[in-house]
């Protein structure tokens, strides 16, 4: 990558690291490595670079440095628990210490951090941040235990500069200390060795010897195939939790032009009336420890976010990394967000600093939905309808001056209501200028709070269909694929490059229902329970299991499930090749789709790809 970075953030959790490690940490010499280039072999060494184990009883200490430590509030080098008459650099309140560290020469460089706390109260937590003008890695260290610890951090993304280490921040830590007791800093030098001629065999007529140690490198990964259509495909941040279990690993990401990583939060200030986007769950996105992954060399990624990025750059580096703001549950301010110019500017700016901080390549605004409720609590008025716009507006504007900044073009896309009612409820053809995508959620058309079974995301409506047709929506023959994505193109003149058709890979289930008409459009008795809880939502591959009958609505092209109670529409790879059809004759960007867990297998996926790849 020739583009300057800015401001990446990359998380890393406490790891509890062998006492082998601990035992070599203040005497880390040399170990030999070979890096393969070019078909020959060269000798690198992994070397300490900075050490610090404040045992001068001063800040001023240390090897490999450049400048002492620089102090501020109550930091300073102590002799006290948790292990007295050993020193220890603590920290409390808001003391700060740091110093400089010069990588210039240096590739592959990696910290490894001891640390030691007295106390423990639920929340506390310390940050460490090594950075340059550029770049930003993030240690976040929870204090969880009294025991001693290590943290080691990859700062290869650092390598080649002038950086600074920072001991900034104890949160919650009124009357507990926090206490680092030692700092190895180690990698290759990034200086070649002068090429040697090769000694001539000698008089015995032995050859000369090999390395004695070896190693393989990473296989070049294969570049994808160049698709003409767009796949964007969302990751949720609970995806690595609990019944879902669904890693980054998993994610087919040669199938996927875009991902999507959802969601960032918001946080609203009522005192100031201003709101910025942050981060929506600190475990998953930044601290989450992955490790085996293939081109990391044995070294681990740390949350989900520095791991899609490796990901994408190993596998597929024209994909573009995406990071979703909103979501259902998490939209309960957009609508103060964007009723003034300062809030909407204040907003975008907060946006502009996100993506460019956590090097993603563009944003996803997810606001379910203007000027109506979505989750519980949400805000919602009637002039967000023009207040969506103009919030736009400031994040298109805030997001190409970072861009310039940065050397990058951010993507920005938002994802819209599938039908009629709420499309009227935005202004399409504005917005169709501001962003690069519209993201349809051409899905959730029918839910179990109505009152006959129905298709979750049928391409055409029924007319056999026995749910109501009533004013505003028209379930019968508005909520459909065909009609919300006409609306689009022929109400309000959306160009087709511009539309993303939303695909649903999770059931919607209902149980107890009637056995007529294999209980297609029939009155149901309760919310079974899905695959992960009871909100009768299931996956794809817990629906394929399942024993019953799949049949195919081929007026609405649209597949479901039937045991003779329970009732569960689904998305199949036949609707998916019906869909594609329809985004080829309409000259649509392409395909989205909700969500990666809910298609363990990769089958629904596979076959997005495989469709839009024909055309």
């Amino acid at each position: 990558m020739n583009k300057r970075l800015l401001g990446i953030i990359c998380g890393f959790s406490a790891l509890l690291i062998l006492l082998l490690v601990g035992a070599a940490c203040n005497n880390v010499n040399e170990e030999n490595s070979v890096i393969i280039s070019d078909g020959l072999a060269l000798t690198k060494s992994i070397t300490t670079i900075a050490t610090e184990d404040f045992e001068s009883g001063n800040l001023s200490g240390g090897t490999g440095w450049s400048g002492n430590w620089t102090a501020t509030g109550a930091a300073g080098i102590l002799s006290e628990s948790p292990q007295a008459g050993t020193y220890h650099a603590r920290l409390s309140n808001d003391s700060t210490f740091n110093r400089g560290i010069d990588l210039t020469n240096y590739t592959n460089v990696h910290m490894t951090l001891y640390w030691k706390t007295s106390e423990y109260t639920a929340g506390d937590k310390a940050y460490i941040k090594i950075y340059n003008p550029g770049l930003t890695v993030l240690m976040s260290i929870n204090k969880n235990s009294d025991s001693q610890e290590y943290v080691s951090a990859d700062l290869s993304l650092l390598s080649g500069s002038y950086a600074t280490i920072s001991f900034e921040q104890v949160v919650n830590a009124d009357t507990d200390y926090f206490y680092i007791d030692s700092i190895v800093i180690t990698g290759e030098s990034s200086v070649e060795p002068t090429p040697t001629d090769t000694p001539e065999p000698t008089s015995s007529g032995l050859e000369s010897p090999s390395p004695s140690i070896s190693t393989s490198p990473s296989p070049t990964p294969t570049t994808p195939p160049v698709i003409n259509s767009k796949i964007f495909g969302y990751y949720a941040s609970w995806s690595i939790y609990n019944a879902r279990q669904y890693y980054p690993i998993d994610v087919p990401i040669t199938k996927i032009t875009h991902l999507m990583y959802a969601f960032a939060n918001i946080d609203w200030n009522e005192t100031t009336g201003l709101g910025d986007m942050v981060i929506g769950d600190e475990f998953a996105d930044l601290n989450k420890r992955f490790d085996d992954y293939p081109g990391t060399n044995g070294m681990s990624l740390y949350g989900c976010f520095q791991t899609f990025r490796h990901l994408r750059d190993y596998y597929n580096p024209g994909m573009k990394f995406l990071i979703s703001v909103g979501g259902w549950s998490w939209s309960t301010y957009f609508s103060n967000l964007a009723q003034t110019q300062e809030s909407r500017s204040h907003f975008a700016q907060s946006c502009a600093s996100f993506v460019s901080t956590y090097q993603f390549d563009g944003i996803d605004v997810n606001w379910e939905f203007p000027t109506s409720a979505s989750g519980d609590g949400t805000i919602f008025r009637p002039e967000d309808k023009h207040n969506f716009t103009l919030l736009m507006q400031e994040v298109k504007s805030a997001l190409e001056a970072q861009g310039a900044i940065d050397g990058k073009d951010y993507e920005i896309t938002i994802s819209t209501a599938g039908y009629k009612k709420r499309i009227d409820e935005i202004e399409p053809t504005a917005l169709a200028d501001l962003v690069d995508y519209i993201l349809v959620m051409s899905y959730e058309y029918r839910n179990q709070q109505m009152e006959v079974t129905g298709h979750n995301g049928q391409l055409y409506a029924n007319p056999a269909d026995t749910i109501n047709n009533d004013s505003p929506i028209f379930l019968k023959t508005q909520a459909n694929v065909d009609h919300g994505i006409q609306t689009y193109l022929v109400d309000y003149n959306v160009p087709p490059s511009k539309l993303v058709m939303g695909i649903p890979f999770f059931g919607r289930g209902y149980s107890r229902t009637d056995n007529a008409n294999n209980g297609l459009f029939q009155p149901f008795g309760r919310i079974p329970r899905g695959s992960w809880d009871n909100t009768g939502v299931f996956s794809y591959p817990d629906v394929m299991s399942k024993s019953g009958n799949i049949y195919w609505d081929n007026v609405s092209k649209a597949s479901y499930f039937f045991d003779g109670s329970l009732f569960i529409s689904f998305e199949s790879t036949d609707a998916i090749a019906a869909k594609a059809a329809y985004v080829h004759d309409y000259n649509l960007a392409g395909m989205m789709f909700w969500d990666f867990a809910s298609d363990a297998s990769n089958e629904l996926a596979g076959a997005i790809y495989d469709d839009l790849s024909m055309y």
